[in-house]
């Protein structure tokens, strides 16, 4: 659901001498990119320091001014991510690196001026920005961007499942927000047994482990089942994530605490709409449920969490 591209700087000196066009064309696929992409980056900074360079000599005020919003907005979302080594190679290599670092990068895309003019071991998708929105790789970021994914029960083992839906949301995170009411008030079942699977699968790729806490904001249980909760997810965590912080904050949703209505996974890159809730996998088939994910767009997100009330309740840290 969340892709990961490399943008070649000088695709924008390409899309200024192809005109107004060509121009506008770059700031639509960029607001795709916005949508939900990672932009990968050399550990030496290399595409926001030429972006920076290329954008001030660009000469159409209004394009500068929209790209240098959006690539803002990208940089305020923490949307470049460092998965590339520069090796201190020269401008011009920087695509052929990234090319042949793009297995490890786990790169989708690469978009650059001349795609014929660089090797590419690991026959990762590369276009330019005239080929672009016919590439399988647009067709298909559009139509979850549009529409999410919606997934029959079973159809996927919990492992695939979670890699598709949610690894390249994760993988950079630091904090992971969710927000599901009956996650608290109905735990056991599906809700135990998909909290244990997603904790378990972070641990295995997720790029920084020290610096990543959980926070679940979910309706308070009845009896001791909060102590429950607590305890078990307490033996979920291994590994890498043995220490992970996970912060849970319970509701009185029966008191008119409420919670929204819609179920969302919150990091500090990224929104997703988890649609049926954090239940999503089936401890009977250890497959997933039907259900959709899709994004929760800034203008959903905003007002769902202003809507949350302040709890009466301390939150349980461990």
């Amino acid at each position: 659901m969340v892709f990961n591209v490399y943008f070649d700087p000088a695709v924008i000196a390409a899309a200024e001498g192809g005109g107004g066009y060509a121009l506008q064309c770059l700031v639509g696929v960029l607001r795709g990119f916005e949508a939900n992409c990672l932009l990968a980056e050399f550990d030496d900074y290399f595409v926001q320091a030429a972006l920076k360079e290329r954008l001030n000599n660009l000469q159409d005020d209004n394009a500068r001014k929209a790209l240098k919003s959006l690539f803002a907005t990208l940089d305020k979302r923490k949307r470049f991510v460092y998965t590339l080594v520069s090796r201190d190679s020269p401008p011009d290599a920087r695509v052929a690196d990234a090319l042949i670092q793009g297995a490890n990068a786990e790169l989708d895309l690469v978009l650059t001026e001349n795609p014929g003019a660089h090797p590419n071991p690991h026959n990762i998708s590369i276009c330019n920005l005239l080929t672009y929105n016919t590439t399988p790789f647009e067709m298909e970021r559009a139509a979850v961007s549009n529409g999410g994914r919606t997934f029959a029960a079973g159809s996927h083992t919990e492992r695939d499942f979670l890699d598709w839906t949610l690894r390249k949301a994760l993988k950079h995170c630091a904090t992971i927000n969710v927000y599901d009411r009956l996650f608290g008030e109905r735990f056991r079942g599906n809700f135990e047994c998909s909290a244990k699977a997603f904790i378990r699968w972070l641990e295995t790729f997720v790029a920084e482990p020290s610096q990543v806490a959980l926070y679940i904001h979910c309706g308070l249980p009845g009896g001791n089942t909060d102590h429950f909760i607590q305890n078990q997810l307490s033996l979920f965590r291994r590994g890498r994530l043995a220490q992970m912080p996970i912060t849970i904050q319970y509701y009185k949703t029966a008191d008119g605490e409420d919670l929204p209505h819609q179920r969302y996974l919150i990091t500090h890159q990224i929104a997703i709409d988890l649609g049926r809730g954090m239940d999503f996998l089936d401890p009977a088939t250890q497959r997933n449920r039907d259900g959709k994910f899709g994004f929760a767009t800034p203008g959903e997100l905003v007002p769902a969490l202003r809507s949350i009330p302040i709890p009466s309740l301390p939150p349980t840290s461990f």
